[in-house]
């Protein structure tokens, strides 16, 4: 009952949806801009069997990109001015990693082979989790408690194999055939250089709770770092999944890994 010239104004909001499609049937996909605490409802709101995920402005958070690409086929997220975010290393550091997932996300995109999860400050709770299925498995992501930024991304890339990508929490994995049991037969931290995979850790049973785990750690900058007025080696080696639990662990900086 609003008046004309009113919010909506005519724009291709949700609740406008059903007139967009009935008149006006050639546009190819409806967008707007996104700038609301919970960024899963629009994301859920906009993909649609008639209508593709397409953002073509957002606030300058890294992990939400991680839900709307792995979760809803997005074409497009595009942070507002992020010619300006040059000096973020957070913002940089996760485009970074994006990049390095992008030919594996485009590959991946409406297969039903990839699922994303974000978890948003303020709505979820820090003990909350979230449950997707892959292929034969139940993937079961716990948050970190003390990781504010928790999110990230799987994709089944064979029958038993899966890449994986996110920071702030840990997963763990059931199997739907008859028992259930699962365990981790093979794990890898690395990243994508000119020559395409690099390993950089092999996860062995420290690192990944005898198997039954795998722990979303993040990559953590090389240069050391000062605390407190005394200078400190970045904690690189040693991925176990017990720092987990570790306040200076958890605060450090980090950006995605990709396992």
């Amino acid at each position: 009952n609003a008046k004309l010239g009113s919010y909506p104004n005519s724009g291709p909001r949700v609740l406008t949806f059903d007139i967009y499609k009935a008149t006006a049937p050639h546009i190819d996909l409806l967008a707007h801009d996104v700038y609301v605490s919970n960024l899963r409802e629009p994301f859920d709101a906009y993909t649609r069997p008639d209508n593709a995920l397409f953002i073509p402005e957002v606030s300058r958070i890294a992990g939400p990109a991680y839900y709307a690409f792995g979760e809803r086929n997005a074409l497009c997220y595009a942070p507002f001015g992020f010619e300006e975010c040059y000096d973020d290393p957070n913002l940089v550091g996760e485009y970074k990693v994006l990049g390095e997932l992008l030919p594996s996300i485009t590959e991946a995109q409406g297969t039903g082979k990839m699922h994303g999860f974000v978890r948003q400050e303020g709505i979820d709770q820090p003990d909350d989790s979230v449950s997707f299925q892959l292929g034969d498995y139940l993937f079961h992501v716990h948050y970190v408690k003390g990781e504010q930024n928790a999110h990230g991304l799987a994709i089944q890339t064979a029958k038993d194999e899966f890449l994986v990508a996110g920071v702030g929490g840990y997963i763990t994995f059931q199997s739907k055939k008859e028992g259930g049991g699962c365990k981790i037969a093979y794990a890898e931290e690395g990243e994508k250089g000119e020559n395409g995979w690099e390993p950089v850790f092999v996860l062995n049973g420290d690192e990944t709770a005898h198997h039954n785990m795998l722990y979303l750690r993040g990559r953590m900058p090389l240069p050391d770092y000062s605390k407190d007025g005394i200078e400190v080696d970045a904690p690189l080696y040693r991925p176990s999944y017990q720092r987990k639990d570790n306040p200076l662990w958890q605060n450090r900086y980090k950006v995605s890994g990709i396992y």
